[in-house]
Order: C-alpha cells, then sequence, then structure tokens
C-alpha cells in the first residue's frame, strides 16, 4: 500500500496488486464528491416565540392594570372615610355651640349660614354657621363630586354615609342609603 501526496484525510488511493477496489472509503468530503447538506443557522424569532412574548406582555399588563386601579379605589375610599371623620369633628364643635346637631333634609346637611339652617354648599363652600367657622372646605366625594349623605334622627344624634368602591373593604356595609356598598359613622 502506497500514500501519495494528496491533501484529503485517510485516502487510501490504490488497492492490493490485484486491482481490487480499495479497501477504504474517504473520510469526509472530497473536492468534487457527493453533494453534501448544508445547513444554515437563522438568528431571529420564530412566529409561534413573538406570539408566546405577546401573550406575556398582555397577561402582565392585564393583571398589572388591574391592581392600579383597584390600588386607586382603595385610595378614595381612604379619602372618603377621613372626610367623614372631618365632618364629624365639625358637627361636634357645632353641637357643643347649639346643643344640637343641624338638621338635614334629603341627605344635605342643614346648618350653614347666618341663620344656622341653610344648605352647607359641597366642594368649594365653607361650613360657616351664625359667625362661627367649622370647616373651611365642606367635603365632596372625591369621584362623584357630590355631597356625603348626612341623617339627623333627633337632637342628639347624627349618620353620615359615604358610597364605597371597594366592595370588599370590611368596614362597609351593603345597602345603606341608596349605596351598593357603604361607609357610616354616627354619634349617639
Amino acid at each position: 500500500m502506497r500514500k501519495l501526496g494528496v491533501t484529503c484525510r485517510s485516502v487510501v488511493l490504490a488497492g492490493p496488486a490485484t486491482g481490487s477496489p480499495p479497501a477504504k472509503t474517504h473520510k469526509g468530503p472530497l473536492r468534487g464528491g457527493p453533494p453534501t447538506r448544508v445547513t444554515r443557522k437563522l438568528n431571529g424569532f420564530t412566529l409561534v416565540e413573538l406570539l408566546v412574548v405577546v401573550a406575556i406582555i398582555g397577561l402582565m399588563s392585564t393583571l398589572l392594570m388591574t391592581n392600579f386601579v383597584a390600588a386607586r379605589e382603595r385610595s378614595r375610599d381612604a379619602q372618603r372615610k377621613s372626610e367623614l371623620n372631618q365632618i364629624r369633628n365639625a358637627l361636634r364643635l357645632y353641637y357643643n355651640d347649639f346643643q344640637k346637631y343641624p338638621v338635614g333634609s334629603n341627605g344635605t346637611l342643614l346648618g350653614c349660614g347666618t341663620d344656622g339652617d341653610t344648605a352647607c354648599p359641597t366642594g368649594d363652600g365653607t361650613w360657616t354657621a351664625k359667625t362661627v367657622l367649622y370647616m373651611q372646605k365642606f367635603p365632596k366625594d372625591p369621584k362623584t363630586q357630590t355631597g356625603y349623605y348626612y341623617e339627623r334622627s333627633d337632637l342628639d344624634s347624627f349618620k353620615l354615609t359615604a358610597c364605597l368602591e371597594n366592595l370588599s373593604d370590611t368596614s362597609g356595609q351593603a345597602s345603606i342609603n341608596g349605596c351598593a356598598w357603604g361607609y357610616q359613622i354616627s354619634e349617639q
């Protein structure tokens, strides 16, 4: 067996002296040999991969928006509760001055003005009875921009009600003064 100076890997060019075919074939492609399968690696994303990513982003944004909306509802509910407590404190001051709570009419507080029996303005107005200032700015609901519901049952008791947005708030009650879920404080 003799090797010739050919630039291919382990190729036997001649067999035994009898002229039989070579005992070994080539390892790897030779020039002019059979075509080999060429594979190319493509850089990029498939359509399925892109759809999966878009679906995940959509799901995450939905969850975040739901949490964001719920957080805003809880924030407005906390503001409502705080404002009801401010009104209660002002009502206590009014009671100390007049030995009665102001009259209520259809959920509106009537305890303002020089006579002390005028409807109190919600939002922009002040609560002044006679010459005494009880609240610089009479609060209103942060979402509906309406006043809170006031009810006086007798001279020594009242109820204040605000409609809550967060139906899972444990301090709320169902069906109070037209609210699906209301928060009520009272003085008795």
